[in-house]
């Protein structure tokens, strides 16, 4: 039986000639031709593929494949089989912790306090990385004269600019790789920094930071969300003198609140338990409806902002299922 299998890769891959047998006819597409393969046979070839840019870890990647040749009774068919996969990889362990007084996990802090920020980095490759540079854009709500370097695992040399980037320079670090060292392999710098002064209660301090091994792309931490907490107010959770009201609640696919429609509070914001944001947007005629149907269940916190920009009230809402 003569015929020809073609595989159409995922726009993230594109074909290693090198390792690959078949007949390559661009970036994304190889054949296989065969003949003579008996029935019930069998033929192997071989196929790789590579990203020129790793794309994030679990990101979906779909292959192709396409028969061309005859059926057992002599006609002509095309059949065609998708494997559709999640990206696996090994992820690199470099991330970012963040500690307060109010919470080991840093989720919250109280006004004014100091932030401490820890950036760990390890190099997973497979040779010595002579320099690693840290650069971390801080919160705009973050006071960089108040910027002190707490320990390292390294000898550095650290500065901040005016914006705020904070750069931290590892200088012929030569850190070994984990295959070789796992516990040599591994680094960090702690630093804490305070607070501007017009910060108030329901601001969010956000913060990421980029390792860079070399002259490797940079790896970029995950965020962290640090929240000042609001003042315990009337039994709405709101501050005393201010009407918030939340129906239903607990809620499930939707809920509204309303603020007083003589008053001026422009925009709020819904946050969860971690201070990320979920939704936000405009008030007008006093009344807000929100759409819960695709939230996870737990408790969120409406924060409403006033005139100044910061929030003047809040009440918190119970999502079910």
């Amino acid at each position: 039986m003569n015929g020809e299998v073609m595989i159409g890769l995922d726009p993230l891959n594109s074909i290693a000639p090198e390792q690959s047998s078949g007949i390559i006819q661009d970036d994304q597409h190889i054949t296989f031709p065969f003949e003579d393969l008996p029935r019930a046979g069998n033929r192997a070839s071989a196929c790789s593929s590579s990203c020129q840019m790793p794309p994030p870890w679990a990101t979906p990647c779909s292959t192709c494949l396409r028969y061309e040749g005859p059926t057992p009774n002599g006609e002509l068919s095309t059949d065609t089989f998708q494997l559709n996969r999640m990206l696996r990889c090994a992820y690199d362990p470099n991330d970012k912790l963040v500690y307060t007084e109010l919470d080991a996990q840093g989720r919250r802090v109280e006004k004014d306090a100091s932030i401490v920020y820890t950036i760990r980095f390890q190099n997973t490759g497979n040779a010595p990385a002579r320099r690693v540079v840290l650069s971390d854009q801080l919160d705009e709500q973050l006071d960089r004269l108040s910027f002190r370097p707490l320990s390292a695992s390294h000898g550095f040399d650290c500065s901040i600019s005016e914006g705020g980037l904070l750069r931290v320079v590892f200088e012929d670090i030569q850190l070994p790789d984990s295959l070789s060292d796992p516990l040599g392999s591994q680094g960090y710098f702690q630093f804490s920094i305070g607070q501007l002064p017009a910060t108030a209660p329901g601001d969010i301090f956000e913060n990421t930071s980029d390792i860079y091994f070399d002259a490797n792309p940079p790896i970029r931490t995950n965020t962290t969300v640090t929240q000042i907490p609001m003042p315990v107010g009337t039994e709405d959770g709101v501050l005393p003198g201010f009407s918030l009201k939340v129906f239903p609640n607990p809620a499930q696919d939707w809920f509204e609140f309303n603020v007083p429609a003589d008053a001026f509070y422009p925009s709020y914001r819904i946050v969860n338990v971690w201070g990320a944001t979920i939704a936000e947007g405009t008030i007008s005629n006093g009344m807000v409806s929100v759409i819960s149907r695709a939230w996870p269940p737990g408790a969120y916190t409406i924060l409403v902002k006033g005139k100044n920009g910061h929030p003047d009230a809040s009440v918190r809402v119970a999502i079910t299922r």
